[in-house]
């Protein structure tokens, strides 16, 4: 659950200072661009989604923060996976 929460906090905070960034600047300010490449799984698919509704922020914002929450949470446990998987190894050699 813990990471669960972790990864949606990270998302949530990373779109809303991208919001922020995008609105005092401009999405095509050197910060504004460097926001949305820090996003960037979400970003592409919210500029997609955005713009198939319209052009809709909020559709975008939402969609940023799912993709991202998505993507974090599937990278944070898949390297849980690869650090079980090299500590198994590493117990399985000392063993013998």
């Amino acid at each position: 659950m813990k990471l669960y929460i972790s990864a949606l906090v990270i998302a949530v905070a990373l779109a809303s200072a991208m919001a922020i960034v995008i609105h005092l600047y401009s999405p095509h300010s050197t910060p504004g661009i460097w926001m949305m490449v820090v996003g960037i799984p979400g970003t592409l698919v919210g500029v997609w989604a955005g713009s198939l509704a319209g052009k809709n922020e909020f559709v975008f914002y939402v969609v940023t923060v799912s993709v991202n929450f998505a993507f974090y949470l599937t990278v944070t446990r898949a390297l849980q996976w690869v650090k079980r998987k090299f500590s198994q190894s590493t117990t399985a050699r000392h063993s013998h």
